[in-house]
């Protein structure tokens, strides 16, 4: 996973060179633009949520964009050992 970031870090600023002259996107920018922009996108979300606890029902997670889950059993003993903490990476 940590290669996974570093090498989607080096292509997106890649791609950032390329996007900086709005004249050269149309001739040089690469095929896989979308993909990557995307895959960056899932990973980012994928690092930043937050937990709800509403006062009725069970707690869920929520991610960057806004759409939200319960949490697994899992997740839900992983908090109680971690003693509320929610910083934890998957």
């Amino acid at each position: 996973m940590k290669n996974y970031f570093s090498d989607l870090a080096s292509t997106l600023q890649g791609i950032a060179g390329v996007i900086s002259d709005g004249e050269r996107v149309q001739k040089e920018c690469p095929k896989y633009l979308k993909a990557a922009l995307l895959d960056a996108s899932h990973a980012l979300d994928s690092q930043s949520v937050r937990v709800n606890y509403p006062p009725t029902g069970k707690p869920e997670i929520v991610n960057a964009r806004g759409k939200h889950r319960q949490l697994t059993l899992r997740e839900r003993i992983a908090i109680r050992i971690l003693g509320g903490r929610t910083e934890i990476r998957p």
